[in-house]
C-alpha cells in the first residue's frame, strides 16, 4: 500500500471524518466543523469508510501548474546572472535584455504588462521606505 500524503487542509479534514465515524460522533457537528453541506458531509464519510485515507488526497495534488517556468529555463536565467552578471544588483538584472525574452513565452499577459511599470516606479524611487515629495497640478 502507498503512502499518502496529504495538506494540512485535507488531514484536518480526514481527522474529523476519521474520529466521526470512528467514534460515532455527531454528524451535524462534522458538518459545521468541515463548513460543508450534509449530503458532502455524507459523501466523505462514505468516501473514507471505502478507500480510507486515500479519499481526502486532491486528484491535481502533485501536478505542476502549465503556466510554471520549467527549471531548465530557470537554470538558464541563473547561470546568465551567476557568469556575466555577478556583479549586479537586483535591479539592474532585472532590465537584462537577455533575461527578459526567455520570459516572455512563459509568463502570463498581465505580468507581461505590468513588468514596465513595476520597473520604472522602482526606477524613480529605489527606496520606497523614503517618501518623496509630488508636485500635483494646480
Amino acid at each position: 500500500m502507498r503512502k499518502v500524503v496529504l495538506t494540512m487542509y485535507e488531514d484536518y479534514q480526514y481527522q474529523k471524518v476519521k474520529n466521526c465515524v470512528d467514534q460515532n460522533g455527531n454528524f451535524k457537528r462534522l458538518c459545521c466543523q468541515l463548513h460543508c453541506s450534509q449530503r458532502t458531509g455524507r459523501r466523505k464519510m462514505a468516501g473514507y469508510k471505502l478507500h480510507g485515507k486515500a479519499f481526502f488526497r486532491h486528484k491535481n495534488h502533485f501536478h505542476k501548474p502549465a503556466s510554471a517556468i520549467p527549471e531548465s529555463l530557470r537554470s538558464q536565467i541563473l547561470q546568465i546572472y551567476h557568469t556575466d552578471y555577478y556583479d549586479a544588483n537586483f535591479l539592474i538584472s532585472m532590465n537584462l535584455k537577455q533575461i527578459f525574452p526567455l520570459l516572455t513565452n512563459h509568463t502570463s499577459p498581465a505580468s507581461i504588462t505590468e513588468y514596465p511599470r513595476r520597473i520604472s516606479s522602482l526606477a524613480r524611487n529605489p527606496c520606497p521606505e523614503i517618501k518623496v515629495p509630488v508636485k500635483w497640478p494646480s
